[in-house]
């Protein structure tokens, strides 16, 4: 799958949610940022339209994600993984999981409720997407 499978709404609603796991503790690092701009540059888009993104309502975000094909689903919870552990508490390669110990791991864990996504296991988070 690549990011021309996405819609461009689904591609909002991914950033808008890397934005909130990004800001969950009140702090965007350097990591984040270059994740996120990284991100930006492989889905061919645009600063407008990241900024598009952040205005997003989080409804319309967590219903999004929530209508996403289980393929789909799979990169947006890796994807989340990846930017939960660029947060300074995590690895960037091999297996993780998500901690309600963290302020980024207790919003991926309210996202994924939200858009049914399951987090529960131990994941290999070594690929970029």
């Amino acid at each position: 799958m690549t990011w021309d499978d996405f819609t461009n709404e689904e591609k909002r609603a991914i950033l808008k949610s890397l934005a909130c796991i990004a800001n969950a503790d009140g702090d965007v690092n350097y990591s984040e940022t270059q994740y996120f701009s990284m991100l930006l540059i492989r889905m061919n888009c645009s600063k407008s339209f990241a900024a598009d993104a952040m205005s997003m309502w989080m409804m319309n975000m967590k219903r999004v994600i929530r209508n996403m094909s289980q393929e789909k689903k799979a990169i947006v919870r890796d994807i989340w993984l990846n930017m939960m552990n660029r947060s300074g508490g995590g690895v960037t390669f091999g297996m993780t999981v998500v901690s309600s110990n963290t302020a980024e791991g207790r919003m991926i864990l309210s996202l994924a409720d939200s858009c049914e996504i399951d987090v529960s296991g131990e994941y290999n988070i070594g690929t970029t997407y």
